[in-house]
């Protein structure tokens, strides 16, 4: 009779599921916002809901206008996050402008569609950057689902 080329070893212990691990990649924790902001500049509140995601130095979260009763995307920026970093600080007012710009139609009606800029304030701790939100998520998550895209459909 011939042997297997292979041994089959049972398991000591049934396998354990892993545990999430805390990530903590970040030299300083980011601002937490507050479950209210206020625009005083502009008069406009509005209530901060679930975070959407963050970046390198900045969080999004849902903000609704208490004013209007409309869903925003509101990025917040720590003003800690830009101190001692001017390129930090010319890349967030770059933003601003391009977002501005292409709000107000500046570059003309090129028939491409643009999550289009709200408003923009700041308090003592960080800038907001309130958003048009897609209600449809972000490309990145349409071409996840898709695997494929059109022109069109981008």
């Amino acid at each position: 009779m011939l042997k297997p080329a292979y041994q089959v070893v049972p398991l000591a212990q049934p396998p354990v599921e892993a545990k999430p691990v805390a990530v903590t990649h970040r030299k300083r924790p980011m601002h937490e916002c507050p479950s209210l902001v206020v625009d005083t500049e502009n008069d406009a509140a509005y209530s901060r809901g679930s975070l959407l995601g963050e970046g390198g130095f900045a969080r999004c979260y849902d903000f609704v206008d208490m004013n209007q009763s409309r869903t925003l995307a509101g990025k917040v920026v720590a003003i800690a996050s830009l101190e001692n970093k001017p390129r930090h600080q010319e890349k967030l007012e770059s933003e601003i402008k391009i977002h501005r710009a292409l709000t107000d139609g500046i570059y003309g009606d090129t028939g491409v569609q643009v999550v289009s800029l709200e408003s923009v304030f700041r308090d003592n701790h960080a800038y907001y950057l309130l958003m048009h939100k897609c209600a449809h998520g972000t490309l990145g998550d349409l071409m996840d689902a898709r695997k494929r895209l059109t022109e069109p459909a981008a």
